[in-house]
C-alpha cells in the first residue's frame, strides 16, 4: 500500500514537473493500476482507482489519446463498482463529463452535450457533499470554462451559485484560482461580459504549484478570445488567440493549438480576411490530425456503443430470465449487432472523406511552401547582383542596407548549416557587432537571430525533401544532420512550425509529384 500511494504521489509530482514527463508520470500510474486484482484490499483497490483516473485525465490533458484516457476512465469505474468512495465516484463522474464534452466538440452531438451536462452536476454533487474541496474546484472550473456555449453553461447556475456559498479553506492554490473564476462567470451570467474578461485576465502570468495550471491558462486564454470575438473586438481576439497558441507550443498542448487555430480562423472570417481564414483553416486540420486519428474517434465511439450494450443484454437478461431467455436474448444480440452495423458504417464513410480533406490540405501547404521558395529564390538571386554590383543600397525596397547585407552573407554561406553557427559566428562574417546585429534582426527584419536561422535551414531541408533524384534515400535523420540540426527532433519541431507539415508529409508529397 505504501509503495502504491508513493508511486501516485510521484506520478503526479512528475506532471507538475512539466509535460516532458509525461512518460515518467504514465509508467507511476500504470504500475499502480496493473497491480489490481479482486483478491486486493479495499484500500488498495482505491489505490488502483485513483490511478486508473490519473492515468485517464494523463492521457486526456497531456497526451490527447482521448481513446487510452476513456479506456482508462472505464478500468476506473470497473473498480470503483466493488467500492463505496463517493469522492472517486466523482472524480470519475467528473473525467466522464470531459471526455463527453470532447465527444459532443468532434460530432456535434447535444446527446453527448447531455451526458456531458449530467455526469457535471453528479461529480459536483458528490464533491461538496463529501466535502472534497479540490474536486469541487477542479470540477467547477471544467465546466464554466466551456463559454463559447452560453446554453450550455447556463445547465449549471445552481451549482455556480452554490460554489460561492461553501465553506472551503482557502489554503491551495486551485481556490485562490477559482475564487476570480467565480467572478468571472458570475459577471458572465448576470450579462457583463467586460468584466468577466478583466476577471480571467488577472490570472495570467500568475504561477500554480499544480499539474492544472497548464489546464486553466488553457481554458483562460481560449474564454478571453473568444469573449473578445462575442463582443466583436476583434483586435483583443486575435491578440489572445496568439497567446493560447504561443502556450499551446510551449507546453506541447496540441488541444490548445488546435482550439488557437480554430479562433483564428473565426476572427479572420468576421474581418473579412478569407485568405488568411483558408491558412489557418488548414493548420486547424493538421493539429486535429496530430490530437485524434480518425480510427481512434470511431474505436471510441464503438466503445461506449459496446459498454451500452453489455448493460442493455444483462438488464434483458434479468427481466427475460422467466420467460423464453435464450431466445429473445438471441433476437436481442441480433438487434444490436444490426445497430453497430448502422452506426460503424457511416462513421467509416465520414472518416473517409475527412482523411482525404486532411490530404487535401497537406497538398495546399506543400504547393504554399514551395511557391514561397521559388519567390526566396529570385529575392537571393536580386541582393546577390546588387551585393556583388555594390549597389545593395538601391534593391532594398526601404529595407535597411545592413539588413540586406546580413541576408545576401547568409545566402552564399554554408556555416549557417553547421550546427555550432551561433550569433557570434555571424558577427564575425559580416563585422557587425552581436548587439547591433541583434537590433538589426529585430527592427529591419522583424524576427530573431534563431527564428531567422531556422528559416534558412527549413528551407533547404525542403529543396531536399523535394529532391527525390538526389536525396529520396536520404533518412530524416541524415538531412536534419545535414542542415545544422543536431537531432531529427530539431528539425521536426521548427520544420512544422514553419510549413504546417512534418519532413516525412513533406517527403511523401514529394515522392509522388516525381512519380
Amino acid at each position: 500500500m505504501k509503495d502504491t500511494q508513493a508511486l501516485i504521489n510521484q506520478g503526479r509530482n512528475y506532471l507538475i514537473d512539466g509535460a516532458e514527463y509525461t512518460d515518467s508520470a504514465r509508467m507511476c500510474f500504470s504500475k499502480v493500476l496493473n497491480s489490481y486484482h479482486r483478491g486486493l484490499s479495499e484500500e488498495q483497490m482505491c489505490h488502483c482507482a485513483v490511478a486508473a483516473i490519473n492515468l485517464s485525465s494523463l492521457y486526456f490533458h497531456y497526451v490527447g489519446d482521448y481513446k487510452s484516457a476513456y479506456e482508462a476512465l472505464i478500468k476506473a469505474s470497473e473498480i470503483s463498482d466493488n467500492l463505496d468512495r463517493p469522492i472517486i465516484a466523482a472524480q470519475i463522474a467528473m473525467n466522464f463529463a470531459n471526455i463527453y464534452a470532447i465527444f459532443s466538440h468532434q460530432v456535434e452531438s447535444p446527446e453527448f452535450d447531455k451526458l456531458s451536462i449530467d455526469e457535471y452536476h453528479k461529480a459536483f454533487r458528490l464533491a461538496s457533499e463529501n466535502e472534497s474541496w479540490l474536486q469541487t474546484i477542479v470540477t467547477f472550473c471544467n465546466f464554466t470554462s466551456e463559454v463559447q456555449k452560453p446554453e450550455y453553461v447556463r445547465q449549471f447556475t445552481d451549482e455556480i451559485k452554490k460554489f460561492g456559498t461553501l465553506p472551503i479553506p482557502p489554503d491551495n492554490p486551485d481556490f485562490c484560482y477559482a475564487k476570480i473564476r467565480y467572478k468571472s462567470i458570475s459577471a458572465l451570467l448576470g450579462g457583463d461580459t467586460i468584466t468577466a474578461i478583466n476577471y480571467l485576465k488577472t490570472q495570467l502570468g500568475s504561477s500554480y504549484d499544480t499539474p492544472n495550471r497548464v489546464i486553466y491558462t488553457h481554458q483562460d486564454l481560449r474564454s478571453i478570445s473568444y469573449l473578445y470575438y462575442q463582443t466583436h473586438r476583434l483586435d483583443s481576439a486575435l491578440y489572445y488567440a496568439g497567446k493560447l497558441l504561443k502556450f499551446g507550443n510551449k507546453e506541447h498542448n496540441l488541444e490548445a493549438v488546435s482550439d488557437a487555430y480554430c479562433l483564428m480562423e473565426r476572427i479572420y472570417q468576421q474581418n473579412g480576411d478569407f485568405d488568411a481564414a483558408r491558412m489557418v483553416h488548414t493548420k486547424f486540420l493538421v493539429s486535429q490530425d496530430s490530437i485524434l486519428n480518425f480510427q481512434s474517434l470511431g474505436t471510441i465511439d464503438n466503445l461506449k456503443f459496446i459498454n451500452d450494450l453489455a448493460a442493455e443484454r444483462q438488464k434483458s437478461s434479468i427481466l427475460l430470465a422467466e420467460s423464453d431467455r435464450q431466445k429473445k436474448l438471441r433476437e436481442l444480440i441480433i438487434l444490436f449487432s444490426g445497430l453497430l452495423l448502422a452506426i460503424t458504417i457511416p462513421l467509416l464513410i465520414v472518416i473517409a472523406n475527412r482523411h482525404r480533406r486532411l490530404q487535401a490540405s497537406y497538398q495546399d501547404l506543400y504547393n504554399q511552401r514551395q511557391q514561397i521558395i521559388e519567390q526566396e529564390s529570385r529575392n537571393r538571386k536580386l541582393r546577390k547582383e546588387h551585393f556583388e554590383a555594390g549597389t545593395i543600397d538601391e534593391s532594398g525596397g526601404g529595407r535597411n542596407p545592413d539588413a540586406l547585407m546580413v541576408l545576401s552573407i547568409l545566402d552564399k554561406s554554408d556555416e549557417v548549416f553547421e550546427p555550432d553557427f551561433s550569433l557570434q559566428t555571424l558577427s564575425e562574417l559580416t563585422h557587425i557587432r552581436p548587439r547591433t546585429l541583434s537590433m538589426i534582426l529585430n527592427e529591419q527584419l522583424h524576427t530573431t537571430f534563431r527564428d531567422l536561422i531556422n528559416q534558412y535551414r527549413v528551407r533547404e531541408a525542403c529543396e531536399k525533401l523535394s529532391d527525390i533524384a538526389n536525396y529520396g534515400q536520404y533518412t530524416i535523420e541524415a538531412i536534419s544532420q545535414s542542415v545544422g540540426y543536431k537531432s531529427r527532433t530539431s528539425l521536426i519541431t521548427a520544420f512544422k512550425k514553419e510549413t504546417g507539415l512534418t519532413p516525412s508529409e513533406y517527403q511523401r508529397i514529394a515522392r509522388k509529384k516525381s512519380i
